[in-house]
């Protein structure tokens, strides 16, 4: 079984109901030493907010995205109803991937040669019939019938090209960066100081 991070993680606070369902099967159905880090956010020049960072000891990080409704590829553009998705969804994946890259590189330094690979999980779409464009791999499109082994998908997602081995330390280091620990310390005195700065 896969390890929700956190494990109070509030399932009912992500956006859509293919987000919990991907994040449910990825839970039940991957093997121990598997991390499954919903709804991620980076503060950057541009906001990022990752669907899901999927993390390994052995077999490193990926970001996967969501996308739950009808899209069909038309002359290499990703559309749901005709009209073109935007952000295109393997671009998004790859520009948080990069940017998750980014961070994880400066967060520790055994992580300094990290890679992040991404993909995109169609959780209501059974078949792929047709040619991808040139910039985009199979292995990088998790359907419906995929998520029933995710195992197998990330494995190929995993190792489409980097695969990089974070090792015991990358892994808590990954997890340390993406849910860290603060403590806000209590002080009985500060309304009483803010009412005070109020009646100068």
């Amino acid at each position: 079984m896969g390890l929700l991070i956190p494990p109070n993680f509030p399932m009912e606070s992500l956006v859509n109901d293919a987000e919990r369902l991907v994040v449910s099967t990825l839970v039940d159905r991957l093997t121990d030493g598997w991390f499954v880090i919903p709804d991620v956010g980076i503060l950057g020049s541009t906001d990022r907010q990752m669907d899901i960072v999927v993390a390994h000891e052995r077999d490193g990080v990926a970001v996967i995205e969501v996308k739950g409704h009808r899209a069909q590829l038309e002359k290499g553009v990703w559309c749901s109803n005709g009209r073109p998705l935007n952000p295109q969804p393997l671009t998004q994946a790859k520009n948080n991937a990069y940017e998750l890259r980014a961070l994880l590189r400066a967060a520790h330094p055994s992580l300094e040669r990290v890679n992040v690979e991404y993909g995109v999980v169609f959780p209501n779409t059974n078949e792929l019939v047709g040619h991808l464009p040139p910039d985009a791999d199979r292995a990088q499109f998790l359907l419906a019938r995929d998520m029933e082994d995710p195992m197998g998908a990330l494995d190929q997602l995993m190792t489409l090209r980097w695969g990089t081995n974070l090792g015991a330390e990358g892994l808590r280091a990954v997890v340390e960066s993406l849910c860290p620990d603060a403590q806000l310390v209590f002080d009985p005195e500060a309304r009483a100081r803010l009412a005070r700065l109020r009646l100068n």
